[in-house]
């Protein structure tokens, strides 16, 4: 271990920072001296950035360094980080591009399980960083994650950012609308010009979701008209709700209730047993 002045610092190289999360260094325990040695090999600061920012700010003049290999260099920051499964994209990809610069130095599997916390890192960002980049953009902002930008990859970004504006949608409706246009675009062939235009013309809507759903399947208005009937039949003003499965793409309804006495329990097992007549026809809307 030796001491490198605050200002010799300044004439590191700072290629390993790639970190945009670090913790700062706590003032108190930077007075009392409580913090490692910060490694250095040959020209490179491998971690410690924000004690070194710490460090200037409270007017200390020196800080313990130590040498290190070559080999294994950025293993040892990302385990000085220690943050394995919590690195943002952009820091993944800038954990990446290190780790080519430098990759007969370091254990492949060993920097995976240190950025991911699995061998799943190096085909994760591969993948990452062949999306477009309006959509690594978005994932990396936590708008959509990495499968669903796969999926909606040829949609136009000018559709895209119509879509992610200020808008009522969540984020299950904005993953659901998504994936719906991009279907629709596929099927009916649509130009990147019809598809900016559906986009803008559905984004001005009371429900996008559902109005994009009903062109994905023009039956699904008869379908619902058909199931409102059903429960208006036998289930309006009775403490019972019936509910389909979303767009009716699954098998199964839900029933609930709830009653306070056996009289109660057996007035709502008769609502049931009258749903049950109809099994059939509920059937047929799946």
């Amino acid at each position: 271990m030796r001491y490198l002045a605050l200002s010799d610092f300044t004439s590191l190289s700072t290629r390993f920072r790639v970190f945009d999360k670090s913790p700062g260094w706590d003032a108190g325990l930077l007075a009392a001296g409580l913090f490692p040695p910060l490694p250095v090999c040959d020209n490179d600061l491998i971690w410690g950035f924000p004690i070194v920012a710490a460090a200037e700010d409270a007017g200390l003049h020196e800080l313990p360094v130590t040498d290190i290999p070559r080999d294994g260099s950025l293993l040892r920051a990302l385990k000085l980080e220690n943050r394995a499964g919590k690195y943002s994209w952009r820091e993944q990809t800038a954990i990446y591009t290190l780790w080519k610069e430098q990759q007969e130095n370091e254990d492949r599997d060993a920097i995976s399980v240190a950025v991911s916390g699995n061998r799943g890192f190096f085909s994760r960002i591969d993948r990452y960083m062949h999306l477009p980049g309006h959509l690594a953009t978005r994932v990396n902002e936590g708008r959509i994650d990495l499968g669903i930008a796969e999926k909606i990859a040829g949609i136009p970004k000018a559709a895209c950012d119509i879509v992610f504006s200020p808008s009522a949608l969540s984020f299950s409706q904005t993953r659901t609308f998504l994936v719906t246009l991009s279907e629709i675009q596929k099927r009916d062939a649509l130009t990147g010009d019809q598809v900016i235009a559906l986009t803008d013309e559905l984004a001005a809507s009371d429900d996008p979701v559902t109005a994009l759903e009903k062109m994905r399947n023009p039956g699904l208005s008869d379908l619902t008209a058909r199931f409102e009937a059903v429960k208006e039949r036998y289930t309006q003003h009775t403490g019972v709700t019936l509910e389909a499965p979303k767009f009716f793409e699954g098998d199964a309804y839900t029933v609930s209730f709830s009653f306070s006495n056996a009289a109660e329990l057996v007035r709502k097992r008769r609502i049931l047993e009258k749903i049950e007549e109809v099994s059939d026809e509920l059937e047929d809307l799946l």
